[in-house]
C-alpha cells in the first residue's frame, strides 16, 4: 500500500513518517531527498532548492508520480512524505489507483 503524508513546512511530516516506520516497518521516502538529488545531480532539470514550494512541487510531480505508480504496481508498501506532495496530486493518485486501475 502507498501512504501519502503532505502538509506545510515544519508541520511534523518526517516525524510522523519515522514513527510510522517504527510501528509498522513500512519504509518512507522523503521528497526533500528527491529535490536535493535532482538539484545537485541533475541541475539541468531545473529544480532549485530556493524556489517556492509550489514551483518545486510542479517540477517534482512527474518523478513522484512515476515512483508512486511503481510502488503500487509492484504492490510494495511505502510512505511518501513531503511538502511537495500537493493535495491535488494526492487526489490524482487516489483516483488513478482506486477508480481507474490504469495509470496514464
Amino acid at each position: 500500500m502507498l501512504y501519502l503524508v503532505g502538509g506545510s513546512p515544519r508541520a511534523g511530516k518526517s516525524t510522523i513518517a519515522r514513527k510510522f516506520l517504527s510501528q509498522t516497518g513500512v519504509p518512507y521516502f522523503g521528497l526533500d531527498y528527491l529535490k536535493m538529488g535532482l538539484a545537485r545531480g541533475l541541475p539541468e532539470y531545473g529544480v532549485d532548492p530556493n524556489n517556492d514550494d509550489r514551483i518545486t512541487a510542479q517540477k517534482l510531480w512527474p518523478v513522484v508520480k512515476g515512483m508512486a505508480m511503481t510502488y503500487v504496481e509492484n504492490k510494495e508498501d511505502c510512505l511518501l512524505e513531503g511538502v511537495y506532495l500537493l493535495p491535488e496530486y494526492a487526489a490524482k493518485l487516489h483516483r488513478k489507483s482506486y477508480n481507474q486501475k490504469v495509470w496514464k
